[in-house]
């Protein structure tokens, strides 16, 4: 009998509603208790044909859970540890392997255990998650079963899966960077990740991902990385779709020219003589490839500085046509007023073996550049170095192409940290010169090699000079420095007087207008103009509002006093008891003229008449150049009398003089 209970058939359970009193279910449903502790299945299946997890099913549940989180990784059975989450994976050292724990938690594990002394190695006790498991693939969510947590306060973990979310790969994709399988589809299918949103960066892995056509980017997704995308041309070259053009300033290092503007400030070359600049490069630099003479870059760059307010720069053009940096040689034009050099090398560095030209172009630079640092004139306190980076050239057969250029902006910004220089990257500022063959560019081999560009011209240097000057010379920069600029001032604003110095700053500019009044003192209310020259001289025009009268003066820039205004009379000194004629006559005094001649007016009357009086002086800045005798009409009737003028400014009586009236006027004498 008992052997006949032990092999009881598992029944057909019927469908009595639960909890059901029949034998039948009873026996099924031991059985099934049976399968849900034992079977290696995830599921079984109830009597009424309903699927419920085994202890296997629910313990992949529970995996599943916390690989969704991630794995938190701790150190380790030989240190000792406590753990107290579910994903927490502790390391054996002995073989790198990580465990979870399967039972109760906390758990706590002295120093210097393993698992195996610990509570073993299976079900409930510790389970392995070690390299196999955290390497595994499947369903790409290996990466989903390690948990990463920055090391700052209030961050929260997360996945090594969604971590690498944050970066899309041309790799990702199935782009392989071999420079020659197509990879338009794969790079369109990175850009379209991002849907909508053109704030995505997409990394171009190592190598060049050749695409067949333009990619579709009507987002504008942008590149990260060292590789290249490039559309294949006619010479054997690439197209650049990822340029460094749009992200990097084009201009560093504006905090290194100090020696030019100190130079402007005060060497004696400003304003009185001239300064240097000098220009060393190739022929991109030299000029002469068909852009007219005004467009060139040395005639270019003196016009730019004259329209800058700098007239004194003088600029040396010594770029040599089919150089590169190893050949520049312009030690000999460094001086005390050489201040400023241009260097502009590049498009032939490129030519020459891969492997090596980078290394080259960067041994030759530090070269030169050491040697100018290291001449008498070319310290940093002496010398303003401008490195300026090759321009866009379209012409890949002798490696003058985006791929070169691309690949140095490092060079020229390590090497002008390095020695003080300003580095001005031409090709940064425009990098696509695919369309300007034979239009702002030369095109040198129109037959043979249609769209070959190499050399700016008048346009292109136009705005890549100007550019320059934009960065580095600007109007507020060079403000200050500046021998030709102007102002005008309302007088609300900024009033002057007669008595405002040469030197003053109401007369910074080279060309100042103020407007003047009588109330400030000056002889007639309108517009002054005062101009400051280049070579020392500041002259003033006053314009009468009233009236076509102009009054003029001039004096040094470095003055403390004007010249006489032109004009205006000025009071003589009356000495010997004479005294002025009275209202119905002109007040005794003298008026400079613009050409230089003074004449006298008025009259005087009542002093001592006999031959060898002094009557009056005449105030400095009006005397006569040499002595000179002049016949008045004097006294009531038409009796006349002689004077004498001599350079000490003394008017004195020869004979005939009658102390009734004395009449000066018409006297004239050169100053």
């Amino acid at each position: 009998m008992a052997d006949k209970y032990l092999n009881i058939p598992v029944p057909t359970p019927t469908q009595k509603p639960v909890p059901s009193s029949d034998i039948r279910d009873h026996v099924f449903g031991g059985a099934k208790i049976d399968e849900f502790v034992t079977s290696l299945q995830k599921t079984y299946t109830d009597r009424f044909g309903q699927p419920h997890f085994t202890i296997e099913g629910l313990r992949w549940v529970a995996q599943q859970a916390i690989a969704s989180f991630g794995y938190i990784l701790v150190d380790s059975f030989q240190a000792g540890a406590t753990l107290s989450l579910p994903n927490q994976a502790l390391r054996n050292t002995a073989n790198g392997e990580y465990y979870r724990w399967d039972g109760p938690l906390p758990k706590t594990v002295p120093a210097g255990s393993t698992p195996q002394t610990t509570g073993g190695i299976g079900a409930g006790a510790w389970l392995g998650v070690g390299s196999a498991v955290l390497s595994s693939s499947q369903d790409g969510a290996g990466d989903e079963l390690v948990a990463v947590k920055q090391p700052f306060p209030g961050s929260v973990p997360g996945t090594v899966h969604n971590k690498m979310k944050q970066i899309v790969s041309l790799r990702d994709f199935g782009s392989t960077g071999d420079g020659v399988t197509d990879s338009l589809a794969s790079v369109n299918a990175a850009i379209a990740s991002f849907g909508y949103s053109g704030n995505g960066q997409v990394y171009v892995d190592e190598g060049l991902h050749v695409v067949s056509a333009e990619p579709t980017n009507p987002y504008g997704v942008e590149f990260t990385g060292p590789g290249m995308i490039g559309i294949p041309d006619n010479f054997g070259g690439h197209h650049r779709i990822n340029s460094y053009a749009d992200k990097h300033k084009i201009c560093i290092g504006k905090e290194y020219p100090f020696s030019f503007y100190n130079a402007m400030r005060t060497d004696p070359a400003t304003p009185g003589g001239q300064l240097n600049c000098i220009l060393a490069g190739d022929s991109t630099m030299h000029g002469g490839n068909g852009e007219p003479i005004e467009y060139q870059p040395d005639v270019l760059m003196t016009r730019l500085f004259r329209r800058s307010g700098l007239p004194n720069m003088g600029i040396i053009n010594r770029a040599v046509p089919s150089t590169s940096w190893k050949d520049m040689d312009i030690l000999s034009d460094l001086g005390a007023k050489t201040r400023l050099l241009i260097i502009k090398y590049g498009v032939n560095d490129g030519y020459g073996p891969k492997e090596t030209r980078h290394q080259a172009f960067q041994a030759a630079m530090d070269a030169k550049l050491a040697e100018v640092r290291a001449h008498q004139w070319g310290g940093f306190k002496s010398l303003s170095i401008v490195i300026m980076g090759p321009n866009a050239t379209n012409d890949p057969e002798y490696y003058r192409d985006e791929e070169w250029y691309e690949s140095i902006r490092g060079i020229h910004v390590a090497a002008a940290r390095k020695y003080g220089c300003i580095y001005f990257d031409s090709y940064g500022m425009m990098p696509d010169s695919r369309r300007a063959a034979g239009n702002d560019m030369d095109q040198p081999w129109p037959s043979t090699k249609p769209g070959v560009a190499v050399h700016p011209l008048a346009e292109r240097n136009a705005w890549m000079y100007g550019q320059l000057f934009n960065e580095i010379f600007s109007a507020p920069m060079l403000m200050n420095f500046c021998l030709n600029t102007w102002q005008i001032i309302p007088l609300h604003v900024e009033s002057i007087t007669p008595t405002t110095l040469p030197t003053a700053n109401e007369f910074s500019c080279s060309e100042n207008w103020h407007q003047v009044n009588v109330a400030n003192g000056w002889p007639v209310s309108g517009l002054c103009n005062t101009q400051r020259h280049a070579d020392g001289l500041i002259a003033q025009t006053v314009f009468d509002q009233a009236s076509s009268r102009v009054i003029h003066r001039s004096s040094p820039i470095g003055a403390t006093t004007w010249n006489a205004m032109t004009g205006v009379p000025v009071a003589v000194v009356l000495g010997n008891s004479w005294v002025a004629a009275g209202a119905n006559y002109n007040a005794p005094a003298v008026i400079i003229t613009m050409d230089g001649t003074a004449t006298l007016r008025g009259a005087i009357r009542s002093g001592v008449a006999s031959p060898g009086t002094a009557m009056f002086t005449i105030p400095a800045g009006f005397r006569p150049l040499r002595t000179s005798r002049h016949v008045v009409p004097t006294g009531v009737g038409v009796a006349t009398a002689i004077i004498e003028l001599t350079p000490n400014g003394q008017a004195t009586i020869v004979g005939g003089a009658d102390n009734a009236l004395l009449f000066l006027e018409g006297i004239t004498y050169s100053v």
